[in-house]
């Protein structure tokens, strides 16, 4: 299976427009509002980026913050692809235990309740 430059360029391009899009949510917020409710704002998009079948843009979103809120999910995240050591790590950060009987569509609607009471 050959890649061709235009797949290559594509991902490159999909990417770059990721970043830029976070990067102009950071500083479009830092005028208008906290830090804290726009953290809490890029976290709740990135579960709904989630809840649409972009795990990577999501993970993307949550790996760049050091809050309890995102790093509930990213343990989340590691949890859905599987990754049972890392999401135990994420879960310790966010001062939480891995769910064990919860299911992964239980677990999203919780957080995304609990980010939506604190904006």
């Amino acid at each position: 299976m050959s890649v061709y430059p235009a797949t290559i360029l594509s991902f490159k391009v999909g990417n770059i427009f990721a970043g830029l899009f976070l990067f102009t949510q950071i500083f479009l917020t830092l005028g208008t509002t906290n830090r804290f409710t726009m953290d809490i704002n890029i976290l709740i998009e990135a579960l709904e980026l989630d809840n649409l079948g972009d795990w990577e843009a999501s993970h993307r979103i949550v790996q760049h913050w050091e809050t309890p809120e995102a790093n509930w999910i990213h343990a989340y995240l590691h949890r859905k692809e599987d990754d049972t050591w890392n999401a135990n790590y994420w879960y310790d950060k966010a001062n939480r235990v891995m769910p064990t009987s919860k299911s992964l569509e239980d677990e999203w609607q919780e957080i995304m309740d609990y980010l939506s009471t604190l904006v």
